[in-house]
């Protein structure tokens, strides 16, 4: 099996909204939260939305990428009460997103156990005069990325080496019946 970047945001936004109670929108987004200080969005909050952006790539050997992605997941919360009580939900809602996030695969094949980095408030006048409460959970996981050699090939080794770690470089590989 293998992923991409939207995979990756789709398949952690479907288990938030599975896991997380209460939750009125919960889903990918790719756009620039500037656009919701200008209004051009429009949702029902209590809101996460997940974005995934490749970071550092290793090859895999198999024709794939093994790629160290960042997600994050942007809290909203809107309230008619106080700045703090809208502040304090996003706050908690965060903290569940990056609780249930840690050591995570979402599903993801093979990938290696989400890192949570951060949690962070983003306040800005804009949002706050419309009410609203932003925070942002970080975390990575490696994904690998790409299709395999091996996948649906039906190849069968005729030969296979075996080596220590010296192996490749001496050219003593042993062969196994």
């Amino acid at each position: 099996m293998s992923a991409d970047l939207q995979e990756v945001a789709d398949r952690t936004a479907a288990a938030i909204k599975a896991a997380i109670g209460g939750l009125a929108t919960c889903e990918r987004y790719a756009g620039q939260f500037s656009a919701l200080e200008s209004g051009r969005v429009t949702f029902l909050a209590p809101a996460v939305f997940v974005a995934s952006s490749g970071g550092p790539m290793t090859p895999a050997g198999t024709d794939q990428i093994d790629c160290a992605c960042k997600v994050l997941a942007y809290v909203i919360w809107q309230a008619a009460r106080s700045r703090a009580d809208r502040s304090l939900s996003a706050a908690a809602l965060a903290q569940a997103v990056a609780v249930f996030a840690e050591g995570r695969q979402f599903g993801l094949a093979p990938a290696m156990p989400a890192v949570v980095k951060r949690t962070t408030a983003l306040y800005s006048v804009a949002l706050e005069k419309k009410g609203l409460a932003l925070w942002v959970v970080e975390w990575e996981q490696v994904v690998r990325l790409g299709a395999s050699v091996w996948d649906g090939a039906a190849v069968i080794p005729t030969r296979v080496f075996v080596g220590g770690p010296k192996a490749a470089v001496a050219g003593s590989y042993a062969e196994i019946v």
